[in-house]
């Protein structure tokens, strides 16, 4: 994925993110980590 891309996904995801609890904030990050092709320790 393009570093474009990420940003933008990133972008819809934030606010999502923000009113997330513990749980629902871990699932967007595991979201994140596989649409963009990253490991959990590098975000």
């Amino acid at each position: 994925m393009v570093s474009q891309s990420k940003r933008e996904y990133l972008a819809r995801i934030k606010d999502r993110y923000r009113h997330a609890n513990r749980k629902g904030k871990s699932s967007i990050l595991e979201e994140f980590c596989a649409v963009c092709g990253l490991y959990q320790n590098i975000t």
